[in-house]
This record gives structure tokens, C-alpha cells and sequence, in this order.
């Protein structure tokens, strides 16, 4: 059975052993890092890791799978932003790296400079995403769009 979640408590160790099996580059987390795993019959085969920004803006760090198969790539994003959106999350950015795995919610994604932004709290925030070369999209777009109804 597949199954597209965020990690429980306790189901650490097996993280632990996915990143000791398939990932060869150093990876850096952080306490309040929150993760999504795609699991099938109860075995690791992939995570998505996401990081609180500021607020209500998520950044997208890390997407590790076995053999760096997109479907499973897809089903852990799609998850990720479906939870971020319920959760009535504004912003979610990523790096360029991460944007090229980002598959057909590509183009959900623009660059800072391009993104309207109304709250003046987020303005500077952008202003550094910008500096840093991240792209912005908001959950409530993308699946009150494009991810709706699979269309």
C-alpha cells in the first residue's frame, strides 16, 4: 500500500536509514523542520523536508527519493503544498535547484521580483528571496487552479 504523509513521531529511524542508503550529499535540518515521506508497504522511498520561514512563508529544502523517480517526486510535493494550503499557508518559495523537480507546478512558481506582494511585512522578505534567487507561489493558487480536479 502507498501511502503520501507527513512523518509521525518515533518514525525517525527510518529516515535515518533512508539518508544513510540513497543520499550521498550532506544534508542540514533543523529542529522545527517538518517532513513528508512516500511510503510503500511501510518502507521509505522518499521525503520531502520544508522549513517556517517567517509567518506564514514555507520554503521547499529537500526532495530525496530511491532512484530519483518522478512520480514519487510528484505525489510528494502535490502532498506537501496540499497540507500548506489547508493549513492556510500564504507563501511557499524554493531554490532554483528544488524548482527543477518541481515537474508541471513549474510555472506556480515565479521569481521574487515578479511575485505581487501586498503586505508590506513580506516586502523585504522578498526583496532577500529575490538576492537569493528563490521563486514564490501561493497553495491557495495552485489548487484552486491548476491542481484541482487534476486539470
Amino acid at each position: 500500500m502507498i501511502e503520501v504523509r507527513e512523518m509521525k513521531t518515533g518514525e525517525d529511524a527510518k529516515l535515518m536509514s533512508f539518508l544513510q542508503d540513497q543520499v550521498e550529499e550532506h544534508l542540514s535540518f533543523n529542529a522545527g523542520d517538518r517532513f513528508f515521506m512516500f511510503l510503500d508497504n511501510d518502507q521509505l522511498k522518499g521525503f520531502l523536508t520544508i522549513r517556517k520561514v517567517n509567518g506564514q512563508i514555507y520554503q521547499l529544502l529537500y526532495i530525496e527519493t530511491e532512484g530519483q523517480d518522478p512520480i514519487i517526486q510528484d505525489g510528494l510535493i502535490r502532498t506537501t503544498l496540499h497540507s500548506l494550503y489547508r493549513k492556510s499557508v500564504e507563501w511557499v518559495i524554493v531554490d532554483r535547484r528544488f524548482h527543477q523537480k518541481l515537474m508541471v507546478l513549474q510555472d506556480a512558481f515565479l521569481p521574487a521580483d515578479k511575485v505581487s506582494i501586498m503586505d508590506m511585512d513580506f516586502q523585504d522578505l522578498f526583496a532577500d528571496f529575490h538576492n537569493r534567487n528563490m521563486l514564490a507561489a501561493k497553495p491557495a493558487v495552485i489548487f484552486e487552479g491548476t491542481c484541482r480536479g487534476g486539470s
